[in-house]
């Protein structure tokens, strides 16, 4: 059925792909629906898994590769596979060339870092998201945000490492 309404679409939007380009817009589709009706089909998340997979580890260039990897990443997290979900969210952050939605990417990767227990990345996945800032004051509250998880998450041990790593730039001045 999902073969014939595939071909269907081609043709109606006069579409030519190969015979495997249109597995592969079904698969993304398979997985796209499973990820998005998982809770109304019975947390069944994990059917949406393998065919996000291909699609964002076998074909990472195709223009909807970036929502296969948002959509995998749900799905991670849905099952509650955090280790799984960051580096794909990672990815999708340094790819995508939205500007808000990545700022909104790199959030959400430090806050799970934070509620990982893993403040010194959340730090990190911060300072990615300062670079892609460059007006001045555009990163004044993001720098407020990395200051606030420094004071509220960081021992000295971590504090120290992170003047290590940064001795004479932001932000192991504020470590």
């Amino acid at each position: 059925l999902l073969a014939v309404l595939v071909d269907w679409l081609f043709i109606e939007f006069g579409i030519s792909l190969s015979i495997s380009s249109k597995y592969l817009v079904a698969g993304f589709a398979i997985g796209f629906l499973f990820s998005l009706f998982g809770a109304w089909l019975g947390e069944k998340y994990q059917e949406a898994v393998d065919p996000l997979k291909t699609v964002v580890e076998g074909f990472p260039s195709l223009p909807y590769a970036g929502e296969a990897r948002l959509q995998l990443s749900k799905v991670y997290l849905q099952l509650g596979m955090m280790e799984e979900a960051i580096p794909i969210l990672e990815q999708e952050a340094a790819l995508n060339k939205d500007t808000q939605t990545r700022q909104d990417l790199y959030t959400q990767v430090a806050g799970l870092y934070l509620n990982n227990g893993e403040p010194l990345m959340a730090v990190e996945t911060l300072l990615k998201q300062r670079q892609f800032l460059k007006d001045k004051d555009a990163r004044i509250p993001l720098e407020g945000r990395i200051r606030q998880v420094m004071e509220q998450h960081l021992d000295d041990r971590k504090l120290n490492r992170l003047y290590e790593q940064y001795p004479k730039t932001y932000p192991g001045d504020e470590a």
